[in-house]
This record gives C-alpha cells, sequence and structure tokens, in this order.
C-alpha cells in the first residue's frame, strides 16, 4: 500500500502554494469580482482590455522572477514562447525577459522568439475583447507546480478517495484560506487543461 504525504510535506506544499498565489495578486482580484466574473467589467472596451492584459503580464512577471525554482523558469518560458503566437500576454512577458537578457546575450528560446517578433513572422496579438482567466488559471498551475516540488505528493487523486492530499487539495485549500471560495474539483480542471494544453 502507497504511504501519503506526512503533515510535514502537506505543510510545506502548502507554504509553497500560498506563496505563489499571493504573488499572483489573486486575493484582490478575486474576491473584489468573484471568480467567475473577474475580467468582465469592460468586454467591450479594447483599450481596457490591453490595459488588463499588460496588468496581467507585469504580475505574471512578478510570479516568474520572485517564485518559481530553475527547472520551473525553464519549464514556463517554453510555454511563454510557444503561446506568444496568439496570446498577447505571454508575447508581452517574452519582450520584457528578452530585453533583460540583452546584456549578456540573448538565449533559446528567448532568442528565437525575438528574432521571429523583430522580423514580423511573430506579431504582437491583438488585445482580447473578453477576459478569459487566463491569469488566474496560470497562477493556479504554478501554484499546483509549486506544491508538486515536495516530495509525496502527487497532482490529483481518485474523487472516492477518503484521503485528499494531493496537490491540488493543497491549492484549493489554500485559495479558502485566502478567502477564495473554490473546491478540488475545479483546481483539478484548471491543471488537466493545463497539461493538454488548453490553459491559455
Amino acid at each position: 500500500m502507497t504511504r501519503g504525504p506526512t503533515k510535514e510535506q502537506l505543510a510545506k506544499a502548502r507554504q509553497r502554494a500560498l506563496r505563489v498565489l499571493r504573488a499572483g495578486g489573486l486575493i484582490k482580484a478575486l474576491t473584489a469580482g468573484g471568480f467567475k466574473r473577474h475580467g468582465r467589467a469592460h468586454p467591450h472596451r479594447r483599450n481596457a482590455a490591453a490595459q488588463n492584459e499588460k496588468r496581467e503580464a507585469h504580475t505574471a512577471l512578478l510570479v516568474y522572477e520572485l517564485q518559481l525554482s530553475a527547472d520551473e523558469k525553464a519549464a514556463a518560458l517554453q510555454q511563454y514562447v510557444k503561446r506568444a503566437r496568439f496570446d498577447r500576454i505571454a508575447w508581452l512577458v517574452c519582450g520584457t525577459l528578452a530585453a533583460k537578457q540583452l546584456k549578456g546575450g540573448l538565449r533559446e528560446p528567448l532568442a528565437g522568439w525575438a528574432v521571429r517578433a523583430l522580423t514580423g513572422r511573430c506579431p504582437e496579438p491583438r488585445p482580447k475583447r473578453t477576459s478569459k482567466h487566463k491569469l488566474e488559471r496560470w497562477v493556479i498551475e504554478m501554484a499546483v507546480k509549486a506544491a508538486l516540488n515536495v516530495d509525496g505528493l502527487r497532482a490529483g487523486r481518485s474523487t472516492a478517495s477518503k484521503h485528499k492530499a494531493s496537490a491540488c487539495d493543497v491549492v484549493a485549500n489554500a485559495l479558502h484560506e485566502l478567502g477564495i471560495p473554490t473546491d478540488y474539483g475545479k483546481v483539478k480542471q484548471i491543471w488537466d487543461k493545463s497539461r493538454a494544453g488548453g490553459s491559455r
């Protein structure tokens, strides 16, 4: 019989998840507008959408630079470069990170992205009229990854399991602790979509 994570491991995973969630700025954003409604205040104003995406890119950069390990940064950067073709937030993040690398010389995958951006093969995507909670999904995904860095945790569990000790459980509990109502199922759905390449 496989042993589950210890209390110490769960506590460590909780602290890591909380650090990412707090850095991601979810508390104010989600408690102010509600998890389902946040980001839809101006569905038909392109300028508002552009400003929202700039703020989301700034927050994503804070999480990337301050909360992720070297391995997590490498994985996240690959995703940003991949999504920059259609995701303006990812495009803005790549541009800022590329600018910061210029002094020491651009390295892959940003070097390839910069060439494509400068030659018009990867132009800046237009702001989207409606928010699809990219920031929320991305930060929650990063929180699950942070919890998974603790040995003994798996991403999910059987819904019939009595032992609610997966990384998605940890993140759902951390969100509750921050005053953001959600549950294991919602967090697991976000995680599964991100693994399938659907977190955008």
